[in-house]
């Protein structure tokens, strides 16, 4: 056990453990942590994104091996504290021992006073310097430890507690530090769920690249956001690059922006199906006389769209299939349907049905043609939501998109409440789902539009850092500052010797220790 103690507390071995860590770190730096395996293939290749992999450069302050490295490092440190604690508190404490007189005589600083001075006198001299005194006396010899400067003591505890702090504080803040990115497009919002529970939301209110005037090139991008903690407001920022929103031991970061298609979906509230479809607004390319011309309209709304020619919207199916002479709603055929009327004064009335996705749907037998193009909520907002951003729900969830790509090639747009496997919706344009109670979702296609992409970031090591940085910075400090020095005095029956040492010796302490003998020796000649 002795011997293990031994090594750990060698500097040599803490001098290699540091490098291994510091190396270790450097590549952690250059290389982006915790990305996904195919991000390192796309950017160092196959083969080293595949070696990054195995060897766990993608997650090195998580791995094994580092964890191991910090472990040993703190050991080695926490043996050198208490190797020092007996040292600090024998310094703190009347002497157990008297030393021989060959022990004072090997000090650095060293004289025989030859004549015989009292205790008294030697504690006045070194106590008017400014030397905490301690004695002990037995068998006719007494001797003095005086010492001054025992803060360095404290300070080079202080200083190891300090790095012993930073190293766990790092590991542990490596370990349970929780990073993420999304994507919001203006106006919409997130849940930081990863970070601050289903209560945190952030709203984008404001995205804007600013230009050089002169120039005209990007030298910085802006995102205004507000911050909600349940519905109440906490605080609202300005984010840039280099300013990023702090609260609650929260950062988040401007980490990108752009422009890409998002997904547009409305969330509606409504009793049941029908209540749903006069909610609704509906969109049509009709075709007269070989002009076309895009109209819209409500269920039960009438709309000119040519002289003495008008189109009646009469029923919709969002999932439309037709059994026996009966129209259908059949949620395993995701095909939303428009069923309308032609009114012709001059040629009659004809009923048609057109489809979003099959068939394509012309009306026989008349010049007419009707193509159902897309549905959007009458009054509902449209939210432009980007996939794998977590979004807050009027019921109070929390919902994300997930695009998902089939065997056959065709992407399917998800919806996952609260994460729950069983809380999954496939959302199809033109057909709204239910997602929860009186609650519908409706996919209204893409828009491409400026996004920010935002970096959330969750460190609770970070605390132990900054404390473990300022007990390391006060160590430093007190151990700079202050020079450690230790006089012995022991007095005979014959004779009183007198040694010193100081942890850095020079003309300042050699002319102390003159000062001192001469105080000691004219008090003697006094008396």
């Amino acid at each position: 056990m002795k011997r293990i103690l031994d090594i750990l507390s060698s500097m040599r071995v803490a001098i290699i453990l540091i490098i291994i860590v510091a190396t270790l770190s450097v590549i952690g730096a250059f290389i982006p942590q915790e990305r996904t395996e195919g991000f390192y293939v796309e950017k160092y290749g196959s083969s080293a994104g595949e070696l990054i992999h195995h060897l766990m450069f993608d997650r090195i302050f998580k791995s094994f091996y580092f964890v191991a490295l910090i472990l040993l490092l703190s050991a080695s440190i926490i043996v050198c504290i208490i190797k020092q604690l007996p040292l600090l508190m024998r310094n703190l404490q009347n002497p157990k021992v008297i030393p021989d007189e060959s022990d004072i005589e090997g000090k650095r600083y060293y004289r025989d006073l030859k004549n015989i001075v009292g205790e008294e006198v030697v504690r006045r001299a070194l106590g008017s310097h400014g030397y905490k005194v301690y004695s002990k006396s037995a068998g006719g010899r007494t001797y003095i430890s005086a010492r001054k400067g025992i803060w360095y003591n404290i300070g080079f505890i202080l200083a190891h507690i300090g790095i012993l702090v930073i190293l766990v504080g790092g590991t542990f803040g490596g370990c349970a530090r929780k990073s993420y990115r999304f994507i919001l497009f203006e106006g919409g919002s997130a849940v930081l769920s990863s970070v601050g529970g289903d209560e945190l939301i952030i709203r984008a209110d404001n995205i804007e690249k600013m230009k050089d005037p002169n120039s005209g090139a990007i030298i910085s991008y802006i995102t205004d956001v507000t911050l909600f903690k349940g519905s109440e407001e906490v605080v609202s920022k300005r984010i840039e690059v280099n300013s990023p929103l702090e609260y609650g031991g929260i950062s988040i970061y401007q980490d990108s922006m752009g422009s890409l298609n998002g997904l547009g979906v409305a969330f509606m509230r409504a009793d049941n199906i029908a209540g749903l479809k006069q909610m609704l607004e509906f969109f049509v390319v009709v075709k007269v006389n070989d002009v076309k011309s895009e109209i819209s309209g409500g269920l039960g709304d009438t709309v000119v769209i040519g002289d003495n020619i008008s189109i009646v919207f009469d029923d919709f199916y969002d999932h439309y299939r037709r059994i026996g002479s009966q129209d259908r709603n059949d949620n395993s055929i995701p095909n939303p349907c428009l069923v309308y009327t032609i009114i012709d004064r001059e040629k009659g009335i004809f009923r048609g049905y057109s489809f979003m996705y099959y068939p394509s749907y012309n009306y026989g037998g008349t010049p007419y043609s009707v193509w159902f193009i897309g549905v959007k909520p009458k009054d509902e907002r449209v939210h432009l939501l980007a996939s794998d951003t977590p979004f807050p729900l009027a019921d109070g969830n929390v919902g994300a998109l997930k695009m998902v790509k089939t065997g056959e090639g065709e992407v399917i747009v998800r919806l996952v409440i609260d994460g729950a496997s069983n809380r999954v919706f496939e959302l199809f344009d033109g057909c709204p789902v239910e997602i929860g109670d009186n609650l519908y979702a409706l996919l209204v296609g893409t828009k491409r539009a400026q996004y920010t992409g935002l970096r959330v970031e969750k460190d609770p090591g970070l605390l132990f850092f900054v404390s473990g940085a300022v007990m390391l910075c006060l160590g430093i400090l007190l151990m700079v500052s202050i020079n450690p020095r230790h006089i012995e005095v022991l007095i005979t029956s014959k004779r009183a010797l007198i040694g010193a040492m100081a942890k850095r010796a020079g003309e300042e302490f050699e002319r102390e220790f003159r000062n001192v003998v001469l105080d000691i020796t004219s008090s003697g000649e006094g008396e």
